[in-house]
């Protein structure tokens, strides 16, 4: 029985130091994003939804608008670009 509560303590050991790793990678990965929007670098611009897009019951763009990106995929690529470094807080887009 030892053999096998050593490996359970290692597991569990395990489990613990990654969720303590996700903790904290979630915490760096916040205050990034805490970064890039509270510092505004010379570039940036703020704009209402409605003046970039057609909206339509508050959710849905037009078929015509093609080049206008939908809201989940402008977050995803935000997202990716602060994980990538692509994104940076001073000069925006890389």
């Amino acid at each position: 029985m030892a053999i096998a509560d050593e490996a359970f303590e290692g597991i569990n050991r395990a489990i613990r130091n990654t969720e303590k790793n996700l903790s904290n990678a979630r915490k760096l990965f916040e205050s990034y994003l805490n970064s890039i929007f509270t510092q505004k670098g010379d570039r940036w611009e703020e704009k209402k939804l409605g003046d970039i897009a057609t909206l339509r019951n508050g959710l849905n763009f037009t078929k015509s608008n093609k080049g206008i990106a939908a809201l989940k995929e402008l977050k995803q690529s935000i997202l990716q670009k602060a994980f990538t470094g692509e994104l940076t807080a001073d000069k925006g887009e890389k």
